[in-house]
């Protein structure tokens, strides 16, 4: 019991094998022993026991234990946007059968919308099937240029095991969307959109689902993905994406018995200034307006940060 008592039992129900509590608090609850509720994913930790206690101070002792990541709280950003006239496309997994392995990459090659005219994506929102949101950690979403043959779009391979598959090189190309545990469906601004359709667009695209099955559970069936909304009402500038971080390298060990240890990676920009002056970008630059942030298991914390001379 917590020395100081920050939540209100509001309703229980027991059925079938299964037990219901229902219960609320604060935000933020003043008690230097909680955290903060706030917007974005929570890592929630639970353990329990099968047995009833004794009394609410005498408790056996968990049998079971596990944690989840989710979001408490729903993105509060009302937005009053007009979407008449947008269009949904969906890429999605094609019934994979998840591997029993705790971690899996799968790839499949998608066809994109037919298009004959350039148009903007507006919005990219997740589709993960419903049950499998413990499943799935992470989706993203790749331009694939090249000539495929139908037997490529297929049910999709384990990206590590088919390293000779023609569609595979595509991972390290062009990143169109994603999306990870605690986000939540992304709209472009309003005078951005990503383009597609445009003679130089691509028609394929790759899609990699990252699964997680540490419990090697068998003959879970997924056909999770992503939907995007797009318009041909172009926008006034073409959105991409960037890739920056720091890889997981041999070299990233963290010592042992560490309460916390940092990572750092900058790109400087002598890395990136002749390539962008060499493009048709206005002014040689770009303009950042979002950020998508990712770490798997080690990660407590990221942030980046985005330096500019005025």
């Amino acid at each position: 019991m917590d020395e100081q008592q920050d939540y209100e039992l509001t309703g229980f129900h027991e059925s079938g094998g299964k037990t219901l509590l229902k219960f609320k608090r604060k935000f933020d609850t003043c008690d230097p022993r909680d955290r903060k509720l706030e917007v974005g994913s929570t890592k929630v930790v639970f353990a329990y026991h099968s047995e009833d206690p004794v009394s609410s101070t005498e408790m056996k002792h968990h049998e079971f234990r596990g944690a989840k990541t989710i979001l408490l709280l729903n993105n509060m950003d009302k937005r009053n946007i007009n979407e008449t006239g947008w269009r949904k496309f969906d890429f999605t997994a094609k019934n994979v059968t998840i591997p029993v392995k705790e971690t899996t990459y799968w790839c499949s090659l998608l066809k994109g919308p037919e298009l004959r005219s350039k148009h903007h994506i507006t919005k990219v929102v997740p589709n993960i099937q419903k049950g499998n949101e413990g499943f799935v950690h992470h989706l993203t979403l790749f331009e694939c240029f090249g000539n495929f043959n139908e037997s490529d779009f297929n049910h999709g391979v384990d990206c590590s095991q088919r390293a000779n598959m023609p569609y595979l090189k595509c991972r390290s190309s062009t990143i169109v969307a994603g999306w990870a545990v605690g986000g939540d469906g992304f709209y472009f601004p309003s005078h951005a959109g990503y383009p597609i359709g445009a003679s130089d667009s691509p028609k394929n695209f790759l899609l990699e689902m990252h699964y997680d099955n540490p419990q090697h559970i068998q003959g879970q069936r997924d056909s999770s993905g992503l939907s995007i909304y797009y318009t041909d009402k172009l926008r006034k500038y073409d959105a991409g994406n960037a890739a920056v971080g720091v890889r997981v390298k041999g070299w990233m060990i963290v010592p042992p018995k560490q309460k916390n240890w940092i990572s750092v990676g900058y790109c400087m920009h002598q890395c990136t200034e002749s390539s962008l002056k060499s493009t048709g970008l206005p002014g040689g630059g770009i303009n950042v307006f979002a950020s998508v942030l990712h770490t798997h298991l080690a990660g407590k914390i990221i942030t980046i940060e985005v330096y500019y001379h005025v």
